[in-house]
């Protein structure tokens, strides 16, 4: 065999034990303690949890939830609060070392036009399975389409929730600190960011990058959770994002959604979307897209209270999907 060749398939085995230790997908055994501890990182103009509510969750009803649905003996540790503008100063680091990916990912809708934006997400639909676009639209979705309505309809979205007038300053975003009401953002600072495996922000998340996710096409453009691959993140080697923006927000697109009428309807809603996100993380499960009576049930259109009912209401089916990837 020739040096070249033996060269090759070194080549490629090394490129394959990298790939495999990117996503190193083990179900975390369900024998052992665990402790995952969690960053909340607060806009103090925009609605937030109350305190009372924050460790109602996090230290009495999510163990017990998670013990009787996921079987894991997890303590949830608040370990960090801090301000936005703090958390921004402090991974700083982590940006700028990303400076390029976000060059290259991000999608600024002030400035793109939206013929190019239309275009983009036309392309990022060619990528994905014919029936997982239809099946998640509901209808079959043509170049027009997406021209004509989800384009246009995205922008408007986005920039209405931005634009949202505020008693503590004038609008939702907060101009300099813009990339934090983005999911790119949020993905790139979990993917390295070592002081919490949970992150609970309380911005919208708005999906503009070019790898942009088919629901949040079909949704309008936010998505409320990140989860990413964190190999310094314990205990599983994932990291959350979870914005309760979505939750809690009074402006016309958010709280039509959710058809959620008091917090406290909204705090037990929390509970069961956090352990959903939680049996990602340590039991790689997958949503359901075609399930409604699973802890693994898809939120569609962030209807939380429809999802709950569901969930509240009837015998929960044991999951049957593992993640690939995050």
């Amino acid at each position: 065999m020739s040096i070249g060749r033996i060269f090759v398939i070194i080549f490629y085995f090394f490129i394959f034990v990298s790939c495999s230790e990117e996503y190193d997908m083990k179900v975390m055994p369900i024998d052992k303690k665990y402790t995952m501890d969690i960053a909340y990182i607060e806009d103090p103009a925009l609605p937030s949890i109350d305190p009372a509510h924050f460790f109602t969750i996090f230290k009495d009803e999510l163990p017990t939830l998670t013990k009787a649905i996921l079987g894991y003996d997890i303590e949830y540790n608040l370990k960090t609060g801090m301000s936005d503008s703090d958390f921004y100063r402090r991974t700083r680091p982590i940006f700028r070392k990303n400076a390029q990916r976000i060059s290259e990912e991000h999608i600024d809708i002030t400035k793109t036009s939206e013929a190019a934006f239309s275009s983009i997400l036309y392309g990022r639909l060619l990528e994905e399975d014919y029936s997982r676009i239809t099946n998640i639209f509901n209808k079959n979705i043509d170049k027009k389409t997406v021209e004509r309505i989800i384009a246009p309809s995205i922008i408007d979205n986005i920039m209405t929730v931005w634009n949202t007038p505020l008693r503590a300053r004038a609008t939702v975003l907060n101009v300099n600190r813009y990339f934090m009401y983005t999911s790119l953002y949020w993905k790139i600072i979990a993917s390295e960011y070592e002081n919490a495996s949970i992150i609970i922000v309380n911005m919208p998340l708005a999906d503009i990058n070019k790898n942009i996710s088919v629901k949040s096409m079909a949704e309008g453009g936010f998505v409320d959770r990140v989860i990413v691959y964190n190999e310094n993140s314990k205990p599983s080697k994932a990291t959350l994002v979870l914005s309760t923006y979505s939750f809690l927000s009074t402006d016309d697109f958010f709280s039509t959604k959710r058809s959620i009428k008091n917090t406290e309807v909204s705090v037990d809603i929390l509970n069961y979307y956090i352990l959903q996100s939680v049996a990602m993380m340590m039991k790689r499960y997958r949503v359901h897209e075609n399930e409604r009576y699973s802890i693994m049930a898809e939120v569609v259109d962030f209807d939380y209270n429809s999802w709950y009912k569901d969930l509240s209401s009837n015998p929960l089916r044991e999951p049957y999907k593992l993640l690939e990837h995050y």
